[in-house]
């Protein structure tokens, strides 16, 4: 049996790391996960750097069309080794000096070559021809590597619309993280939970801060990471022309990037090719917010699901800073009345202590922690941005020491206090179980969705971000 692989090589050398990251940038690739390694081969003492690349949604390898002729340039060698997963038969392709020198696929017995014979055997000596290949050599070595098409290791990467994030340990190929999504429809009544597509009709349909709504009219928010360093460069460095090409690359998914400002694009877009082409919008008369807040919405590559204001401040936040301790039989008497009509999750935020900043704009946040986005678009004092940065760092003093599991155990002993006070004939909380593990399991997902941004943010130095609309 072959084993398998699916895999671009280059010689060590002539390439490195960062040269097969230049060439991948250069190919404009959104949505690859992959990951760079080096095989030192024993039998040949040849080096190799192996590229993998999986499709970030569902996992598949990805052929990815002008990378080998781009890797091959400059007299260089680039191999593309594909293996039938039922060792079958094999692909391969071999380029040059940035052209295509050979290339087969199919299976062992339909190999034929005039020169150096049939079947499989002819093709590893086809292979040895070109370039010199160890064809069973370099197979087994890259078959070796551990798996990460599922879950990051060490040298694991994101190419996302162009840009390269690098993955923490651990990380699971999670592409809802990527794209703005939501735990409420926004739009549409009863379709229960909801991502945005990355559409014409998603951008329409989010037209929120044109008359459209939350449910209810609630205030919501999302938290995210956005790229100050590339923020920066677009408004202070980067002349206008080049901004408005940016904002153009956006276009075909500002649904799943700009969200509730996806239909401000056009209008920003116009604002900023109507300004001078080869000035930097910092240095032209344009210093509207809303260009700023879609600008540094456009550099957005994570996001935690967007929910009601609500939601995070009443029962997320409050869960994670519960103070220890046992509910106390008394107390949950004494708020009978109170919690009578709520889920068991939310009576434990209402009868036990714990720590908020209690800030002006969210008592979830103290007012040290969320800064204006755009402090110069203050006017007499009022800020009316919707886009605020987030200093995380108490939040993530939380996350290390949250214990998802004690939580579970301090829901059941609630639920059991709560029971045991109730008044002779009180069955209102029968079936109370199932809808608390159900708002627990959603807890747990917020949970580790957090703990994920704010990984991503600490190893590619992205900013946290908190994003608030109707």
């Amino acid at each position: 049996m072959e084993p398998q692989v699916y895999a671009y090589f280059v010689d060590a050398g002539p390439h490195d790391v960062d040269s097969v990251r230049l060439a991948l940038g250069q190919q404009q690739l959104d949505d690859a996960w992959l990951r760079i390694s080096e095989l030192a081969l024993e039998r040949s003492g040849r080096r190799l750097l192996a590229l993998e690349l999986f499709d970030l949604d569902t996992g598949g390898p990805l052929d990815v069309p002008g990378l080998a002729v781009r890797l091959s340039g400059e007299e260089r060698h680039a191999w593309l080794v594909a293996v039938d997963p039922t060792g079958q038969g094999a692909a391969f392709e071999h380029y040059e000096g940035g052209e295509q020198r050979y290339a087969w696929g199919g299976r062992w017995e339909t190999f034929d070559d005039d020169e150096l014979g049939q079947g499989r055997e002819g093709f590893i000596a086809r292979v040895a021809a070109q370039g010199g290949l160890d064809w069973e050599e370099v197979t087994t070595a890259a078959a070796a590597l551990p798996r990460f098409d599922q879950v990051a290791d060490e040298h694991t990467d994101l190419l996302l619309r162009g840009r390269l994030l690098a993955m923490p340990v651990g990380m699971p190929r999670r592409p809802e993280l990527f794209r703005l999504h939501y735990v409420e429809a926004l739009y549409e009544e009863g379709d229960g939970d909801q991502d945005v597509d990355d559409d014409e009709d998603a951008a329409r349909d989010m037209d929120l801060d044109d008359g459209g709504e939350g449910p209810e009219g609630e205030d919501h928010l999302l938290l995210l990471l956005l790229d100050p360093q590339l923020t920066g460069f677009l408004w202070e460095e980067a002349p206008a022309a080049h901004v408005a090409a940016f904002l153009r690359a956006v276009e075909p998914v500002r649904g799943a990037v700009l969200g509730p400002l996806a239909h401000a694009l056009p209008d920003v877009l116009g604002m900023v090719e109507a300004q001078q082409p080869d000035r930097p919008l910092a240095r032209s008369p344009l210093r509207e917010l809303l260009v700023y807040e879609v600008l540094s919405m456009a550099t957005a590559v994570a996001f935690l699901a967007g929910d009601t204001a609500s939601y995070y401040e009443q029962l997320f936040f409050p869960l994670l800073g519960l103070a220890d301790g046992e509910a106390v039989p008394d107390a949950v008497s004494e708020s009978l009345e109170e919690i009578q009509e709520m889920d068991t999750l939310r009576a434990m935020v209402e009868v036990l202590p714990y720590s908020a900043p209690e800030g002006e704009i969210l008592e979830c946040f103290g007012d040290e922690e969320l800064t204006p986005l755009a402090a110069w678009a203050a006017n007499d004092g009022v800020y009316e941005g919707s886009l605020f940065l987030l200093d995380a760092t108490r939040i993530g003093g939380m996350l290390e020491r949250f214990d998802p599991e004690r939580l579970a155990t301090r829901v059941e002993q609630f639920r059991q206090v709560w029971a045991d006070v109730l008044p002779p004939g009180n069955e209102w909380h029968a079936g109370q179980a199932d809808l608390d593990e159900q708002e627990l399991a959603l807890f747990r997902d917020r949970l580790d969705e957090l703990r994920r941004l704010l990984a991503l943010a600490d190893v590619n130095r992205l900013q946290p971000a908190v994003f608030f609309y109707d």
